[in-house]
């Protein structure tokens, strides 16, 4: 294991779990549950772990926990595991942007501007 705080741990081995049987053929429930996980995982403090990026850390996980059709269905695992990073990174990007995106109130249009 690594030296991540027990909610990122949780989340990631949810992951994992649910990458393992989109392998398997079952897709909804990652379909259902990506997003929240995802989510989690960065207001856990996931972007301050140092480490491999997720979609490595997936790979290596799932390799562990279900090699069979992670050998068998490698272009799959890496397909689903870089979605999941494109996921991640798109949340952290907002997550990192909503609150430095504070900026003065300007006028809406332009007669609004130059009314007095």
């Amino acid at each position: 294991m690594s030296n991540m705080n027990s909610q990122c741990e949780s989340q990631i081995n949810a992951l994992v779990d649910l990458c393992c049987e989109t392998l398997q053929g079952d897709q909804s429930n990652l379909d259902q549950r990506k997003d929240k996980l995802i989510k989690s995982l960065v207001m856990s403090g996931y972007t301050r772990h140092e480490g491999p990026s997720l979609q490595a850390e997936l790979q290596s996980r799932i390799k562990e926990k279900c090699p069979d059709p992670a050998i068998h269905r490698g272009s799959e695992l890496a397909g689903v595991t870089n979605h999941l990073q494109e996921i991640f990174e798109e949340v952290v990007r907002f997550e990192t942007k909503l609150p430095h995106s504070r900026s003065k109130p300007r006028a809406a249009n332009i007669s609004s501007a130059t009314n007095d």
